[in-house]
């Protein structure tokens, strides 16, 4: 009988210390590290990390291209900027191109002295700026979540 009880015991420690570790997370390239808070920030939230690379989107803030966060639910392109809240002076302007189809945004740096960046694309995007992070991502579904994660109000 004590050998039925002990053997019990012994499998709900394992069963607990099983379910109390943490989830495998996404092991960063050395070239991607200033994004690693992002990609921690996303997976303590919910979301497998898939792929991080360099991302398609040209420099629209900075002076680095953006980074490329994949998770099963949509990509995320992400600029660290190197001032707390540089990505919070940011403003994104919107208008349509000359024959419509097109979606053009203007990004700019009031406190810089750099004209804005200008960038045409065939489908919407959707832009976050917080603290240091400056998020642009094609998906409405995927920018409203990590507003909402963020405690962002939508505008």
């Amino acid at each position: 009988m004590r050998v039925v009880f002990a053997l019990c015991l012994a499998l709900l420690a394992v069963a607990g210390s099983a379910a109390s570790q943490s989830p495998v997370t996404f092991s960063l390239q050395e070239e991607f590290k200033d994004v690693e808070p992002f990609v921690r920030f996303l997976e303590q939230h919910g979301l497998t990390v898939s792929a991080v690379d360099r991302s398609d989107l040209p420099a629209l803030a900075g002076d680095k291209a953006p980074t490329s966060v994949g998770t099963e639910r949509g990509e995320f392109d992400i600029v660290i900027l190197p001032g707390q809240s540089d990505a919070e002076r940011l403003r994104v302007t919107y208008s349509r191109g000359s024959k419509g189809s097109k979606h053009v945004y203007q990004v700019a740096d009031p406190h810089r002295r750099q004209p804005p960046r200008t960038l045409e694309v065939d489908h919407p995007l959707y832009f976050t700026m917080y603290k240091s992070w400056f998020v642009v991502t094609p998906s409405a579904v995927l920018d409203e979540w990590l507003k909402a994660k963020l405690d962002q109000d939508r505008p």
